[in-house]
């Protein structure tokens, strides 16, 4: 089971170099154009609240076949993937992508791992399947930019932000309060799970959670997700149901809190 969530707005394609022909006019020749592939909307949104202003163009898309799709048409700086979507994952994203890559005798774009699996396993799957390198959840706007420079040679923060005012925590703050109002409903969603016994969809939004806490800044509601993640894996209902309890409280204090969802 998952939560209801509103779908991502999908931007246009970017103006990136095309395979066959001259790529379109761009506002800021100089401008990065990655993608970024996530079935949920948060890891995008915030990943968009941290490039304001800085020289890129990310765009959106919220599936494995679209991401083939996208690729196919474009080629990319570099293309972050989430790796655990629903249907076709990250894994088989990639490995379809370097598959038509070879097919056509094209160099590999950088394909970055985004997920929550911090563990060598995971780091080495994501290897295997093609990616270059890995960006752990949550992460930060350093981590992110860092990961972007890895990935492309070229550190957006190098040249001078477009004019306005700069980003600043309190931007977040409505991103915050929309990640919370979204734990809300996860709450309902894992009762609803454990009263029918599905561990497995309380483990994937327990996972979830886990990855995209931090990087709002909820590192407590973050680590109370990753227990009741390993408990649902492990089937132990009683401490499911201690989880999901815990983290229903958790949400409400924070909420609670000035200055978090005011």
């Amino acid at each position: 089971a998952a939560s209801a969530a509103p779908a991502p707005v999908l931007t246009a394609p970017a103006p990136v170099r095309r395979l066959t022909g001259r790529a379109p006019a761009s506002p800021d020749h100089a401008a990065l154009h990655l993608l970024m592939v996530d079935d949920l909307p948060e890891t995008p949104q915030l990943a968009k609240a941290y490039l304001e202003r800085l020289p890129v163009q990310l765009d959106l898309c919220s599936s494995g076949q679209e991401a083939v799709s996208r690729c196919r048409l474009y080629r990319y700086d570099a293309v972050f993937m989430d790796m655990q979507m629903p249907g076709m994952d990250g894994y088989a994203t990639t490995e379809t992508i370097r598959a038509w890559e070879r097919e056509h005798r094209l160099p590999p774009m950088p394909i970055v791992a985004v997920t929550a699996d911090v563990l060598g396993a995971a780091h080495q799957r994501s290897a295997a399947s093609g990616c270059t390198d890995v960006l752990e959840k949550p992460f930060t706007r350093a981590g992110l930019l860092d990961a972007i420079r890895r990935a492309t040679g070229r550190d957006p923060r190098a040249r001078p932000p477009a004019p306005g005012p700069l980003p600043t925590d309190d931007d977040l703050e409505p991103l915050r309060r929309t990640f919370l109002e979204n734990r809300r409903r996860d709450v309902a969603v894992l009762r609803e799970a454990l009263s029918s016994g599905d561990f497995a969809g309380i483990a994937a939004i327990g996972h979830r959670i886990k990855g995209l806490a931090g990087s709002y800044g909820f590192d407590d509601i973050g680590r109370v997700a990753g227990a009741l993640e390993q408990a649902a894996r492990q089937g132990t209902r009683t401490a499911v149901e201690a989880g999901i309890e815990d983290l229903s409280r958790l949400v409400s204090a924070t909420e609670a809190r000035p200055g978090q969802a005011a």
